[in-house]
């Protein structure tokens, strides 16, 4: 259980800053300063048989999506976990005043 909560906030929190472009008004001016967070809540409901090297020119292959786990007490699924604990960021983040973009919103 460790391990996919470890994994499901370390996927949440690969996030992405940037500062949003030029403005005119007051108000645009602050947007201007508002940083934009991206979050990508990772997985999805369906794995992708389909595979790929695990790293430049390695001979090893992977999945190229896997479904993910799921709780060994709670049987939740990873991908499930993973959206929950994004919209709690998400939350926090847009109280504290930034700008939010989810990738995924929906399982």
């Amino acid at each position: 259980m460790k391990r996919i909560i470890s994994m499901c906030l370390s996927a949440v929190l690969l996030l992405s800053l940037c500062v949003t472009g030029a403005a005119k008004t007051k108000t645009a001016q602050a947007e201007e300063k508002q940083k934009v967070i991206v979050i990508d809540a990772g997985h999805q409901t369906r794995a992708m048989s389909a595979t790929e090297p695990i790293g430049p020119g390695s001979s090893q292959r992977k999945a190229k999506v896997t479904g993910g786990e799921s709780g060994c007490v709670t049987h939740l699924p990873e991908y499930k976990l993973n959206l929950q604990v994004a919209k709690k960021l998400q939350k926090e983040l847009v109280n504290r005043g930034y700008k939010v973009i989810m990738v995924r919103t929906k399982k």
